[in-house]
């Protein structure tokens, strides 16, 4: 516990103050007031974040920075069971503390509280489904791998995303993220370099496949330096700015799930399709280990839900094959 408590800066007050209209993330990094937020390096955490603690502030009615000195930790109790009341689910609950004690957590370090009211506060238990989800079969996947057009540049992008998905086993956050620099030889190899959750890095080798569709889709694209997105939305002749992680789900996966009837099954979306990479590695022989790596999983345990294998010998993760 620190000597004495400092007085909140009054920059920090204007940052807190729940009237504030302003998006906080543009502020992060630039004034005393975006050090808290500065240190997500993800845009889209920063926005999340700020709302959440906005959130709690308009909850408690807290109009002054100086108010966050007082608050006991049967405030946050009393938000959480307020958060239940509205029909909040677990993972948002758990989101919603987090961001909460990481801003009072924040204010320790600065010696502007003495404690964090939010430390004790049990999190609601998430039920993880990672590893639950059925996965096509190999009738399904290869006819999802054939149902984009190849005479059309919108179908090249969609032959190359659904390859992405089935055989590269990306969830939508990273198949979105990519940049085309991303594709890259490395010791002549052609090389995937993914950002995966936490903003871990992992570099994969590229199914054949999936590089051979990316490259014909390419082909009838301006040529565009490294950082530009992988994957554009189509809505003119040349692109208009990333695809989004929504136009995956409903201009692609849904679109040819429609086609092929599989919108019919409750669970068919994109991760139907990553649980489907992942099962059918395991299933031709890859090692747990390296499926591990592939999928970005931080925990093998997750990994080993999609194993619904009887043992066969060893292969690479990379010898996929949907009936070819």
């Amino acid at each position: 516990m620190p000597d004495r408590i400092h007085p909140i800066p009054s920059a920090l007050q204007e940052l807190l103050a729940p009237e504030q209209a302003s998006d906080l993330a543009d502020q992060a990094g630039i004034q005393m007031q975006g050090e808290w937020l500065a240190q997500f390096l993800s845009p889209h955490s920063r926005r999340a974040y700020a709302a959440d603690v906005r959130d709690f502030l308009r909850f408690r009615q807290i109009t002054s920075a100086a108010q966050l000195q007082s608050v006991q930790m049967g405030e946050v109790l009393a938000w959480r069971l307020h958060l239940q009341q509205q029909g909040a689910g677990a993972a948002t609950q758990r989101r919603k503390l987090s961001a909460l004690a990481s801003l009072f957590r924040y204010l320790c370090e600065r010696q502007w509280i003495t404690a964090n009211p939010v430390q004790a506060v049990r999190r609601p238990v998430v039920q993880s489904y990672e590893g639950q989800t059925p996965a096509l079969s190999e009738a399904e996947a290869k006819a999802l791998l054939e149902a984009p057009s190849d005479t059309t540049l919108k179908g090249l992008r969609d032959r190359a995303i659904v390859a992405m998905l089935l055989f590269q086993g990306l969830r939508r956050s990273e198949l979105v993220a990519l940049n085309r620099g991303d594709v890259h030889r490395d010791r002549g190899r052609w090389r995937l370099r993914v950002r995966g959750k936490g903003g871990r890095m992992r570099q994969l080798p590229l199914h054949k496949q999936a590089l051979e569709r990316i490259q014909a889709y390419l082909a009838h694209l301006p040529v565009a330096g490294p950082a530009s997105p992988l994957f554009l939305a189509l809505r003119n002749a040349r692109g208009d700015g990333r695809l989004s992680a929504q136009s995956i789900y409903s201009q692609v996966v849904r679109r040819y799930g429609a086609e092929l009837g599989l919108n019919d099954l409750p669970w068919f979306g994109p991760h139907v399709m990553r649980a489907t990479a992942a099962t059918q590695a395991l299933a031709q022989g890859a090692d747990l280990a390296t499926v591990q790596h592939w999928l970005g999983h931080t925990s093998i345990q997750t990994t080993r839900a999609y194993d619904r294998r009887d043992r066969a010998p060893q292969v690479a993760a990379l010898q996929l094959n949907y009936g070819d």
